[in-house]
């Protein structure tokens, strides 16, 4: 593996299948796909205890820049993006 981190196109850095397609490649590498970190159902928790442990996994996630970038951009979104929770993501409005 490079030491290149993954990144989407700039014209599909807000879509949704392309980021899942971006975090399925590297799936054994994904905190939030592979639970050894934090169970994968806190990601997508709406409860900010979960989600901040979740959170702290993301560190070394190899997508964490295109993630944290949607979750951003899709402030509906509910759950951990990038390594910020819902309510961080909110805050950076």
């Amino acid at each position: 593996m490079t030491n290149r981190m993954p990144t989407l196109p700039n014209s599909l850095a807000h879509d949704w299948p392309q980021l899942v397609a971006l975090v399925d490649r590297y799936r054994d590498d994904t905190p939030c796909r592979t639970g050894h970190h934090a169970p994968c159902a806190w990601f997508t928790s709406d409860d900010e205890r979960e989600q901040r442990a979740a959170a702290g996994s993301c560190a070394i996630c190899p997508v964490l820049d295109a993630c944290r970038e949607f979750g951003l951009t899709h402030p509906k979104e509910v759950g951990v993006y990038g390594g910020l929770t819902t309510s961080e993501r909110n805050s950076r409005k």
